[in-house]
C-alpha cells in the first residue's frame, strides 16, 4: 500500500494488535458439561451430553460449572452456550473450569493405569 491508505491501515493494525484486520482468527470447538434439574429434584446435575464450544485456536477454553451454592433457578447459567465461558469475577454460585485441564484429568489416571502394567 502507499500514501494515507497505508498509514491508515498500519495505524490500525497498531492499535488492535493484528498482522491483518481481514483475516479471522482461526476456531476450534472444545466441549463443556451442560447441567439440568431434573422433574421432581432440587439440584443441578450434569447431562449425559455435552455442549459444543468456539475458541481460538492455541487459547484455552473456559467452562462454567455451578458450585455448591447453587439452586435449581440458577440452570439456565449452567446450560446451553452459556457454559462456555468463563464466570463472572464475584460469582459464588459458579466455579470456572479450563477445558485443557478437564482433558488432563481424564488423560493422567489412564497414564497411571499403563505405568502400572
Amino acid at each position: 500500500c502507499t500514501g494515507v491508505q497505508c498509514l491508515i491501515k498500519q495505524w490500525y493494525q497498531r492499535r488492535v494488535r493484528a498482522d491483518d484486520c481481514n483475516v479471522l482468527p482461526e476456531v476450534v470447538n472444545y466441549m463443556c458439561d451442560d447441567y439440568e434439574v431434573k422433574t421432581g429434584a432440587t439440584e443441578i446435575t450434569a447431562k449425559t451430553t455435552k455442549t459444543t464450544c468456539k475458541k481460538m485456536k492455541d487459547t484455552d477454553g473456559q467452562c462454567k460449572t455451578p458450585s455448591d451454592t447453587a439452586v435449581a433457578a440458577d440452570v439456565a447459567s449452567f446450560s446451553g452456550q452459556a457454559v462456555c465461558m468463563a464466570c463472572a469475577d464475584n460469582d459464588a454460585k459458579c466455579a470456572t473450569v479450563s477445558s485443557a485441564g478437564r482433558l488432563a484429568a481424564l488423560i493422567l489416571p489412564v497414564i497411571a493405569l499403563l505405568y502400572t502394567l
